[in-house]
């Protein structure tokens, strides 16, 4: 006569009884039973995963600032959008990527004139701003090294043919060869006023102009 172990009907007088020891665990013969009665399986048939019960925060509803604006993430969760915050005041206004005639036997330095007479001319007193666009010397102007916190003087005047201002005299021998300057290098530069000189860095170094350096 069969009785029920567990949930489970089974006829001791079958040849396949007593179940093997395999069989004989507890949890197991409860998790069959549960299984065949559909006690543990989601409406779709399928066994819900732990991690998505009721209790997971993954099914809660999230908390968040009634003026907080909420976009969705790939796993459809809200992700706040937080306040932007105040930009990086990049200290170098004018920037160069050099080309080749910045660096090579020319001996001069090409600088566009609207970022000249943006950022630098409009911070000069009307004297030297005459001195620079008027006479053909130019002024003479320290550059401070950022990089190496040296000081060194070159000429910066402006080309009448084009227009364009240029550092030039020391240019060459102070920059270039010391640094180790290449075509595609990018340098920064910017005026001091409380210092009144210029401050000269070494932003980024090209790929060509490393391996040539290294070489």
């Amino acid at each position: 006569m069969p009785i029920l172990i567990f949930g489970v009907w089974v006829d001791p007088s079958s040849p396949l009884w007593p179940p093997p020891p395999s069989l004989r665990n507890v949890n197991l013969l409860q998790s069959n039973a549960m299984d065949n009665n559909g006690g543990n399986k989601h409406r779709d048939g399928q066994i819900p995963p732990p991690f998505l019960d009721n209790s997971s925060p993954l099914n809660q509803e999230s908390v968040h600032a009634p003026d907080q604006e909420q976009h969705e993430s790939s796993f459809g969760l809200p992700v706040p959008v937080l306040e932007p915050t105040l930009a990086y005041n990049d200290p170098w206004s004018i920037k160069k990527t050099l080309t080749k005639s910045d660096v090579n036997d020319l001996c001069r330095l090409m600088l566009k004139t609207t970022a000249v007479q943006e950022h630098i001319l409009g911070k000069w007193d009307e004297e030297r701003r005459r001195a620079v666009m008027e006479t053909e010397q130019g002024v003479r102007a320290d550059v401070r090294d950022a990089d190496t916190g040296t000081v060194h003087q070159v000429a910066f005047k402006r080309w009448k043919s084009s227009g364009s201002f240029v550092f030039t005299n020391n240019w060459v021998t102070q920059f270039v060869k010391r640094r180790g300057l290449k075509e595609g290098d990018k340098i920064g530069l910017r005026w001091d006023l409380q210092e009144s000189r210029f401050c000269f860095c070494v932003l980024f170094r090209s790929f060509l102009g490393s391996a040539m350096l290294d070489s």
